[in-house]
């Protein structure tokens, strides 16, 4: 995940980089494992565990966060924060 880290830890990981990278071998390989956790929390407590998980991991990790709908203001809540960014079904119906 090392390539896949953002300039800075405050800036989200590449998500779509390390999803994508599925047909490569050797170093650029992607990861072979995913761990997942469901939490429901209050956006300002989930802001700072997104960040909490980037410093900890040094940027190895990637948060993901679900939000309501692409319009929703919790938006800008997950992004600052540096939660990885992905493209959902809604995105990439409305940019075709």
């Amino acid at each position: 995940m090392d390539r896949f880290r953002a300039l800075s830890l405050f800036q989200p990981s590449n998500l779509n980089g390390a999803i994508g990278a599925a047909d490569y071998e050797g170093d650029h390989a992607r990861p072979q494992h995913i761990f997942g956790c469901m939490l429901g929390i209050p956006h300002t407590q989930m802001a700072r565990l997104v960040a909490t998980i980037n410093f900890a991991s040094e940027g190895k990790t990637v948060a993901v966060v679900r939000i309501p709908s692409p319009e929703s203001d919790l938006l800008a809540y997950a992004l600052d924060a540096g939660a990885g960014q992905g493209w959902t079904s809604y995105e990439r119906e409305s940019n075709r």
